[in-house]
């Protein structure tokens, strides 16, 4: 057993929006079975009113800031990183304002760091539920330690699934490294910066399902959108960035890793025109090279399209 006055401050951000589930966020953290946290919620000018929300609470641990401006609108992870701002702990975690962590997420993610002491990021099994709490999906087990590219392979191949609710970082690694990185609405960012934190040190994982990652409908992953341009333009980005890292590692079977690295981009990219607009796929057609797209992938997408 360790000590109470010896375990270190861990901070807990929840970038804010949504009003709907943000009780059942921050209960989630306050339930933890690990007491030594505080909770750093950031209302990113939100038109809901999570300001009483927030004030209902009474626990001390609990700080609120709200941002001049709605950075989200532009740039999504700008809120993350305004939450790692604002962090004063050993370990920083970021919880979505919809999802929530089971009690003991913060205790078994500290215990990981324990054992891994060379280790900066710190992973859990994540649940999928809908707007009603239901299990409708999970994200399957990883090892209990991989390399950088190991984790890649594993995602590459559809093995790996994550959000940025289920990890814990060494706060002063991923500082030293600039926070989040920041795609167009912030597709992609989640993996790219776990990429960059895990590149020194590896990812230690926990089997135990310790998050749920709410699928609501509000998703960027979930809309039916406007934005697929942006979302293309993220993905040529996030597979320029990986491909420096995987060289510049010197990763093992660099060949088939980006020959797997190609086929997830080009999936993911088929989803995003399948939910687009028609009257995007003449520009996109136009300006393919710029989002390294194929006149096949766009034709094959479009067939699809009218078809359903």
């Amino acid at each position: 057993m360790i000590a109470m006055n010896t375990k270190p401050l861990i901070s807990i951000g929840i970038p804010t929006f949504k009003s709907d589930f943000l009780h059942e966020a921050i209960d989630s953290v306050l339930s933890q079975t690990y007491s030594n946290i505080e909770i750093i919620v950031v209302n990113d000018q939100s038109p809901e009113d999570i300001g009483s929300i927030v004030k209902s609470y009474s626990d001390s641990r609990i700080r609120y800031f709200v941002n001049d401006q709605n950075l989200g609108k532009e740039d999504l992870v700008a809120n993350w990183n305004k939450c790692l701002s604002y962090a004063r702990g050993e370990y920083f975690a970021l919880l979505c304002d919809d999802d929530v962590y089971s009690p003991n997420f913060i205790k078994e993610m500290y215990e990981l760091a324990i054992k891994y002491p060379s280790t900066n990021v710190f992973r859990a099994r994540v649940e999928i539920v809908d707007e009603n709490s239901e299990i409708i999906d999970f994200y399957p087990n990883l090892p209990s330690w991989q390399s950088m590219a190991d984790y890649m392979w594993h995602v590459f191949n559809g093995y790996g699934c994550q959000t940025v609710t289920e990890f814990m970082y060494r706060r002063e690694h991923i500082n030293r490294l600039g926070g989040y990185v920041s795609l167009p609405l912030g597709w992609y960012s989640d993996f790219l910066s776990t990429y960059i934190f895990s590149q020194k040190g590896g990812i230690a994982s926990s089997s135990n399902f310790l998050v749920k990652f709410r699928m609501s409908g509000q998703n960027i992953t979930s809309l039916t959108d406007e934005n697929s341009e942006k979302k293309l333009i993220a993905a040529r980005l996030y597979k320029e960035a990986v491909m420096q890292l995987l060289k510049s590692t010197k990763a093992e079977s660099l060949t088939g890793m980006i020959k797997s690295l190609n086929r997830k981009i080009k999936e993911q990219n088929e989803y995003v025109l399948l939910h687009s607009k028609l009257s995007s796929f003449i520009k996109l057609f136009m300006s393919r090279r710029e989002y390294g797209l194929t006149a096949k992938c766009l034709i094959k997408s479009l067939i699809k399209k009218v078809v359903n």
